[in-house]
This record gives structure tokens, C-alpha cells and sequence, in this order.
């Protein structure tokens, strides 16, 4: 059970929804700019670009989830657990120990949180058929869920923010079934019900929860092609189902291109590494691995380069597991 809300909760209720509903040429040149910051792993950059953001448009709920989903994730790359690897097959993230965010860090995350929440009740009942404030909305309980998840191991908080995050979502759906994006938080509800064992699913299924892993991918897979305002996080969330499922290749085309649209995020470097290893293609995550560690001696950062080396020893094992079998 705990296998797969690791993968419900603890990667894809981060998703962050950018956009911005001011459209002026200011406004999407400074977002473009912030998201840009926020993917390379430039969070303090990209904390000043989404302030600026909230300045020229205080009334808009999806720059205030930014907001907070730059201070939470700042905190999970501190503390080391934006790996993907995390929530692999063997889930190492369930046997770690609960951590803490910086009090002032969380202060401000769930300060964000709430004048996202409010800036979106307010254009709901500015505008009642519209499908965005019901995408803030989820946006905003799909990041608290997170926290909860992944910084205080709460798992039944955790759950029913999950499910306040779906509810939202289905809202916006119906409001606008056009709008893809909302299909990120269904597809992972959809995949997370569906990898449940048998007797929990029927428990499920007599909750009235069904759900099915095909399906789920293949919502992932509409807002990582045709998303808006997700695409990029649906593209990171499908590389982790891709390789749950067992298909490292198609993890690795797409770590690939996130590579070189965000070349400062060396954590798509690292997941690649993974992924090749994972194809038995060693030769290929070997010539990855060295050019990481190259990079790694040349910044004089010996965090990355203990990473590399732990990563090299893991592939020698894998190679010669291969070999003796």
C-alpha cells in the first residue's frame, strides 16, 4: 500500500500547474524566466522571479502555488530527496527517517499555500464556470499533500489532501474537458489504484475508487504531449513511471530532452545514468556517469562527485550480476 502512495504522493502532488493568467508580454517573459529557474534547480531565483510575479498580478492563485512549490522543493533538494531512485521498486524513501523543513522555509511555504487558496476563491465566485480556480485549488491541496508526505510522513493527511487534489481536478475537468492538465493528478490517481494488490483493490473498488495502470499512463502521457501548464511536470513524473514499469528506454528519451531544455539540473544526468543501466546498456551509462563526474571535479563539488562514484560502484555490481548469469 505504502508502495504506491510513495508514487502518488510523493512525486506527482508536487506538480506546480505554471502558468499565469496575465497574459502581458512582462508577465510570460518573467514567468518563462522563474520556471526556467525552478527546473535547473535555481530555487532561490526562481523565489525573486515568482514574487515579481505576484506584484504585477496579486490576484493570481496559479503564482502563488509557484511560489510555494519553489519553497517546498528547495527544501526536498536540501534534504535530498528529489531522486527519483526514491521511489523505485525497492521505495528506500518509506525507510528513511521523518526530516525537517527550515522553520522559516515552512512558514512561508504554507503562507504561499493560502493566499493561493484564497486568490482562488475569489475568481470562483468572480467566475463560477471557469475551470482554473478548481486547478489552483488542486494544485494547492496537491502540494500541501506533499509536504505532508514527504517532510512530516503523514500519511493519512496526506491522503485526504490527495483526494481533495482529485476532487478539484474532476471539477476543472468537467468545467472544461478540453483542459488537459488536470489529467496529471487523474492519471497518477488512475495508476496508483490500479498497481494496488488485488484484496486492497477490491476493498477500493467497494469504496467506490477504481483504477487502472494503462489508463493512468496514458493520461500522463496526453499532458507531457499536449499539456499547457504541466507539460514538463508530466514529462518528469512519466521518466518515474517508465522506469516502474520496466521500460528504461523511453525514461531515458525523455530525461534526454529535459536534460537540454534545463542543463543545470544534473539530476536528469543522474536519472539518465539509472535508466541506461537499467537496459543493460552499460557502455552508454558509464559515458554519461564520467562526463557527470568530469563536470562534478570541474566545479569543485564533491557532493556530485561522491554521488558518481557511489552510482559507478552500483553499475559495476549490476554488470557483473549481469555477467554471472
Amino acid at each position: 500500500m505504502k508502495t504506491v502512495l510513495a508514487l502518488w504522493l510523493g512525486v506527482i502532488l508536487g506538480s506546480q500547474g505554471l502558468w499565469a493568467t496575465d497574459f502581458t508580454a512582462q508577465a510570460a517573459s518573467l514567468r518563462h524566466a522563474a520556471d526556467n529557474h525552478f527546473y535547473n534547480l535555481e530555487y532561490d531565483a526562481a523565489l525573486t522571479d515568482y514574487s515579481r510575479l505576484i506584484e504585477l498580478n496579486p490576484a493570481d492563485p496559479i503564482s502563488y502555488n509557484s511560489l510555494a512549490s519553489a519553497y517546498l522543493y528547495r527544501e526536498l533538494f536540501r534534504l535530498g530527496l528529489l531522486e527519483s531512485a526514491l521511489f523505485g521498486m525497492e521505495n528506500r524513501f518509506l525507510t528513511q527517517k521523518r526530516v525537517e523543513m527550515e522553520p522559516s522555509a515552512k512558514a512561508a511555504f504554507l503562507e504561499a499555500l493560502e493566499n493561493a487558496r484564497s486568490a482562488a476563491e475569489a475568481m470562483h465566485a468572480a467566475r463560477p464556470a471557469s475551470a482554473i480556480p478548481d486547478y489552483a485549488l488542486c494544485t494547492s491541496s496537491a502540494l500541501q499533500a506533499t509536504e505532508y508526505f514527504m517532510i512530516e510522513k503523514a500519511w493519512f493527511a496526506a491522503l485526504r489532501s490527495g483526494k481533495k487534489a482529485k476532487n478539484y481536478c474532476e471539477n476543472a475537468r468537467r468545467k472544461n474537458p478540453e483542459f488537459l492538465d488536470p489529467y496529471l493528478t487523474l492519471g497518477v490517481n488512475e495508476y496508483v489504484v490500479g498497481s494496488l494488490p488485488l484484496p486492497v483493490k477490491i476493498l477500493a473498488a467497494i469504496g467506490g475508487a477504481h483504477g487502472s495502470k494503462s489508463k493512468g499512463i496514458e493520461f500522463v502521457q496526453s499532458v507531457a504531449e499536449h499539456g499547457e501548464r504541466d507539460r514538463d511536470n508530466a514529462r518528469i513524473l512519466l521518466a518515474v513511471l517508465y522506469r516502474r514499469e520496466k521500460r528504461p528506454l523511453e525514461a531515458a528519451a525523455l530525461l534526454q530532452s529535459l536534460f537540454a531544455e534545463f542543463p543545470h539540473n544534473y539530476l536528469f544526468e543522474l536519472e539518465m545514468v539509472h535508466a541506461y543501466a537499467e537496459a543493460r546498456d552499460f557502455p552508454r551509462a558509464k559515458e554519461i556517469l564520467y562526463s557527470f563526474r568530469q563536470m562534478a571535479i570541474a566545479a569543485g563539488d564533491p557532493l556530485r562527485e561522491n554521488q558518481a562514484i557511489r552510482l559507478g560502484e552500483r553499475i559495476e555490481r549490476m554488470e557483473t550480476k549481469g555477467r554471472d548469469e
